[in-house]
C-alpha cells in the first residue's frame, strides 16, 4: 500500500495503541518531493485505519526546544531520511525514534502516538550510522521518571567503522551519557578469543537485552562470530560464547551481516544474510537468510532454518526482523524470483519459531502482475544506495513491513508504470513509500513439534504433541481433542502451550482441537489422517467478544 508519501531507507512500527508509523515521509514543496540526501518536509507517515490513510506527523512539536529550520519551524530544513529507525517500548509505550544528523545523533519519543514529541541529543555527536534505541531494566544505575534504562548503539564513527558504543540514558531519554561506556570491536578493544587481530562489531548494533538487564551484541574476528554481553549496563563487553554458525563478516570494514534479537522469555534469535546482505550500489547474486534460536541465551543453538519464500531465490541489501510473543517472528525483504524482474516486497513470518521444525508463512505485498518495487537497475534504488528496509509486529500480532517503490520516481530515471503508483501532482526526486501487512494465517491451535515426518516414512503412533498457539496477548486456558468425534483428552490450565496424545488409531481417523483463551477466543483446528498422510488443517476462530460487540468468526 503507498503512504502518499516520498521516503527513502525505510523503518516501520507499530504502537500499543495499533497506530502505525512509517519513516520516513516527505512532503512536496512547490510541486516537488526530494528524498534520501536532498531536502524537502520529511517527517513520519501514520495510519490508523489499517493503511487505508496517511496523515503526516512533524516529529518535533512546537513545546521542544529544537533547531529552527528554514521556515521558522522547529526541527531541521529535513530530517534525515536514512539509517533512522524506530523502537516501541511495549512495557510503557513509548515509541523513540533515532536518526543520524547534524549537529548531533538526534533521538525523538513520544507517548501518545506522536501528538507531541520530546527531543534530545546524543552525548557523543554525529557519526552514529544505523542507531537504533531498546530499553532494558537498569543494573548498576538508578532511573529517574522512567522505569528502564534507555540504550542508543550505533557505530560511534561511521566513516573508519572503528567499533560500537552504547550511550545510556536514566530519564527515559532526555538525557545521555557515554562516560564510562565501553567500545567493542574497536582498534583499541582486546579480546582473548581475537588473538590480537582486528576486532569488528556488527553492522546492525541493536542490543539484545533479556529480562536481567543485560545487553547482548556480536563481535567479529579471527574469522569467527562470538556473542558477547554486558552485565553493567553498557560498560564492559566480555565474549560469553562463540556463535556455530558461519556468520560472514561481510558489512564495510569487516563488519557481520546478521539480527540478534531476544523475547520476554529470553529465548535468542540469530538471523542472518548468506553470502551476506548485498552491496546496495552492487549488483544482484542469490543468496539465502537464515534464522536460529537458542533457548539459554547463547549457550546453545538450534539448527539453522532458511526462511525465505518458496521461489525466491536472494534479496536486496538488508533485511527487516521482529520478534514479537515468545516463537513469533517476522521478516521483510526485497526478495527475486525467476517468474518476476526485480524484486518485489516480501513478509514472512512463524508462530513457531521456537520448535523444531517451524512453519513459515510468506506472502509478496505488491501485486505480481504489476512492475517490482525495487527494478533491480544499477544497484539497489536506482544507484541511489538504499540499504534498510524493516518489519514491525503489532501489538495483535500482525507484522508489518515498509519498503520503497522504484514506480514512484520521476526523477532521475522515470519507470513505466501504473499510473496510481504515482503522486498525483508531484514530481518526485527518488522513490515514494510502500507498507504491506500479513493478514493471514492467523495463529494456528495445533502445529506438529519435532522433526517432520520424511516422505513416505509413517508417523509414530505411540505419542503425539501439538503446540496450542494463541492470538497475541491472551493465553489458552482450555483445550479438548476428539479422535473420530470421541472425546481423546480435555486440559485445563493457566497458559497452556502444548499437548500430548497416545496410543493415536491406524488406518483413516480424524483428529479436531478446540481451544479456548482467558478472554473467550475459541480456536478449532481440523485434519485427516490416512495412514502416513494428513490432509492440510482446516481452522476457524470465533475472536472473544469486546465490549457491545459480536464475536467475529474467522475461516482459513
Amino acid at each position: 500500500m503507498k503512504t502518499g508519501f516520498a521516503g527513502g531507507e525505510s523503518a516501520v512500527a507499530v504502537t500499543n495503541t495499533g497506530a502505525v508509523f512509517y519513516s520516513p515521509a516527505v512532503q512536496s514543496f512547490a510541486g516537488l518531493a526530494t528524498q534520501y540526501f536532498l531536502g524537502g518536509n520529511s517527517g513520519f507517515a501514520r495510519t490508523t485505519n489499517l493503511g487505508r490513510s496517511w496523515s503526516f506527523v512533524d516529529p518535533v512539536s512546537t513545546n521542544y526546544q529544537a533547531p529552527t529550520s528554514l521556515a521558522g519551524q522547529p526541527g531541521y530544513p529535513a530530517w534525515d531520511q536514512i539509517d533512522d529507525k524506530f523502537f516501541i517500548d511495549r512495557d510503557t509505550g513509548r515509541l523513540f525514534w533515532a536518526d543520524p544528523d547534524l549537529p548531533s545523533e538526534v533521538v525523538l519519543w513520544s507517548d501518545d502516538d506522536g501528538l507531541t514529541w520530546g527531543y534530545s541529543l546524543l552525548a557523543v555527536g554525529f557519526g552514529g550510522e544505523w542507531t537504533q534505541v531498546t530499553t532494558a531494566p537498569p543494573r548498576t544505575s538508578k532511573t529517574s521518571g522512567y522505569p528502564r534504562v534507555v540504550y542508543a548503539c550505533g557505530e560511534y564513527d561511521s566513516i573508519g567503522r572503528n567499533g560500537d558504543l552504547c550511550q545510556k540514558s536514566l530519564d527515559g531519554g532526555g538525557s545521555w551519557t557515554a562516560a564510562g561506556q565501553g567500545l567493542f570491536g574497536a582498534p583499541g578493544t582486546s579480546h582473548p578469543q581475537c588473538a590480537g587481530q582486528d576486532e569488528h562489531p556488527n553492522f546492525s548494533p541493536w542490543a539484545a537485552p533479556d529480562s536481567h538487564g543485560r545487553l547482548h551484541e556480536l563481535l567479529f574476528c579471527a574469522g569467527k562470530a562470538f556473542l558477547i554481553r554486558s552485565d553493567d549496563e553498557g560498560a564492559t563487553w566480555p565474549v560469553v560464547a562463540q556463535i556455530p554458525f558461519d556468520v560472514p563478516a561481510a558489512g564495510p570494514n569487516g563488519t557481520g551481516a546478521a539480527e540478534l534479537r531476544t523475547d520476554s522469555a529470553d529465548n535468542m534469535y540469530l538471523a542472518w544474510a548468506n553470502p551476506g546482505n548485498p552491496n546496495p550500489n552492487g549488483g544482484y547474486q542469490p543468496g539465502v537468510v537464515d534464522l536460529a534460536v537458542s533457548h539459554d541465551l547463547g549457550a546453545s543453538w538450534g539448527p539453522a532454518q532458511e526462511v525465505l519464500a518458496p521461489g525466491v531465490e536472494g534479496i536486496r541489501t538488508h533485511f527487516g526482523f521482529d520478534v514479537g510473543s515468545p516463537g513469533h517472528v517476522a521478516f521483510s525483504y526485497l526478495g527475486h524470483t525467476k517468474a518476476h524482474a526485480g524484486f518485489d516486497g516480501y513478509i514472512t513470518e512463524t508462530f513457531d519459531a521456537l520448535a523444531a521444525r517451524p512453519l513459515f508463512w510468506s506472502a509478496a505485498v505488491n501485486p505480481a502482475s504489476e512492475p517490482p518495487l525495487d527494478s533491480g537497475g544499477k544497484g539497489s534504488s536506482n544507484g541511489l544506495g538504499l540499504d534498510y528496509v524493516s518489519a514491525a509486529i503489532g501489538p495483535d500480532g500482525t507484522p508489518w513491513a515498509s519498503f520503497w517503490d522504484a514506480c514512484g520516481e520521476d526523477l532521475p530515471a522515470a519507470a513505466a508504470c501504473p499510473s496510481d503508483r504515482k503522486t498525483p501532482a508531484t514530481t518526485t526526486f527518488g522513490f515514494t513509500d510502500y507498507a504491506g501487512r500479513l493478514t493471514a494465517p492467523m495463529p494456528v491451535p495445533e502445529a506438529l513439534a519435532g522433526p517432520r515426518p520424511r516422505r513416505g516414512a509413517c508417523i509414530d503412533r505411540r505419542r503425539f504433541t501439538f503446540h496450542l498457539h494463541h492470538p497475541h496477548g491472551e493465553r489458552i486456558t482450555r483445550a479438548r481433542v476428539t479422535i473420530n468425534g470421541r472425546l481423546a483428552r480435555a486440559v485445563r490450565g493457566r497458559d497452556l502451550s502444548r499437548l500430548t496424545l497416545r496410543r493415536l488409531p491406524r488406518g483413516r481417523f480424524r483428529v479436531r482441537i478446540v481451544t479456548y483463551t482467558n478472554r473467550g477466543t475459541r480456536a478449532v483446528s481440523t485434519r485427516i489422517y490416512r495412514g502416513c498422510t494428513k490432509t492440510p488443517p482446516r481452522h476457524s476462530f470465533t475472536l472473544g467478544r469486546p465490549r457491545g460487540r459480536r464475536p467475529r468468526r474467522l475461516h482459513s
